[in-house]
């Protein structure tokens, strides 16, 4: 059996650190089956004094090039996914940007 897991963070949110490659690396070691990266969008988020954009809208292009490159690396499943924080007054802006990417998981987050 293999396992997955559905829900991983990397440095392009705000709440973590770790680089798409170090987790690859990682999953590779416990033999796991796919990983995919959800990293947050929350469009309406207040900015804290030390922002000068808003932290939970990350360059998606950027981060699924990474994964394309590091899934090709080390031959591993990778899905490209996004945790969207479902702001009723950000509906329509949530749909125009998750319409422009191929995402192959959304997680809402209420």
């Amino acid at each position: 059996m293999k396992f997955f897991d559905n829900h991983i963070h990397s440095n392009f949110s705000p709440d973590s650190k770790s680089a798409i490659e170090e987790h690859a690396a990682q999953a590779i070691q416990l033999d796991m089956g796919v990983i995919t990266f959800t990293d947050h969008l929350d469009i309406d988020s207040p900015l804290r004094e030390c922002d000068k954009e808003n932290p939970f809208i990350f360059d998606t292009i950027e981060r699924n090039n990474e994964i394309d490159r590091v899934a090709a690396m080390y031959n591993i499943n990778i899905f490209k996914g996004i945790e969207v924080g479902l702001q009723p007054q950000a509906i329509g802006k949530i749909k125009e940007f998750t319409s422009r990417y191929e995402f192959d998981s959304v997680i809402a987050s209420l």
